[in-house]
């Protein structure tokens, strides 16, 4: 992910995935409001790059939805998942 995005190709969809990916880490080791950015970012990432019917993007969303399992974030933070 560093190299990606120190090379300025921060929109393409591997840094959407990773972001998302530490984002998961981050929930399950209870960095809720990190999981949260990790996940919006990522998130944004693949809507942008892959759409909402990827893998990949669907993958970040059970995550996503599994961060809200545990965790009850801010109105202002919450992500919107729901097709665009």
């Amino acid at each position: 992910m560093k190299v990606l995005h120190e090379s300025g190709e921060t929109a393409h969809y591997r840094v959407g995935v990773a972001r998302c990916a530490l984002g998961a880490a981050y929930g399950q080791r209870d960095r809720f409001e990190e999981a949260n950015a990790r996940l919006a970012e990522g998130y944004e990432v693949l809507l942008a790059t892959l759409g909402p019917s990827s893998p990949h993007t669907l993958r970040a969303v059970g995550w996503i939805e599994a961060l809200y399992g545990r965790w009850t974030p801010p109105a202002d933070k919450r992500i919107n998942t729901q097709a665009r």
